[in-house]
């Protein structure tokens, strides 16, 4: 009952949505840190103000994402749809149908303001 007391109290003096231990310690966080989107407005105006030119991030198109395009846009016009219904044992489906799944999480990220 005091070891619940002293976990609040330290709870408290933390901001709100932090991730607590069991002792009542912050959670470190783990991996590399993610860019706000503040972080990302400063380091912006930080070059504008230095004279230094913005480029976005131009990534080349890998040929193996071209060719699962390809693929999908083959199964569009033979099927009439993009829901791919594969049937036991087609890796060559299982994998269409598992690329166009990250495809679509991906443009939710993205759509949401995440960095990819």
């Amino acid at each position: 009952e005091i070891a619940v007391a002293e976990a609040t109290a330290a709870a408290a003096s933390y901001p709100e949505g932090t991730l607590l231990n069991m002792d009542g310690t912050p959670r470190k966080k783990m991996g590399r840190p993610r860019k706000t989107a503040e972080m990302k407005k400063e380091e912006i105006e930080a070059a504008l103000a230095a004279g230094e030119s913005i480029k976005p991030k131009n990534r080349p198109i890998r040929s193996k994402w071209l060719g699962m395009l390809q693929k999908l846009k083959e199964y569009n016009e033979e099927h009439g749809t993009m829901e791919i219904t594969c049937e036991e044992g087609n890796k060559e489906l299982e994998l269409l149908k598992e690329w166009t799944k990250n495809q679509t999480r991906m443009h939710v990220r993205w759509r949401q303001g995440d960095e990819l």
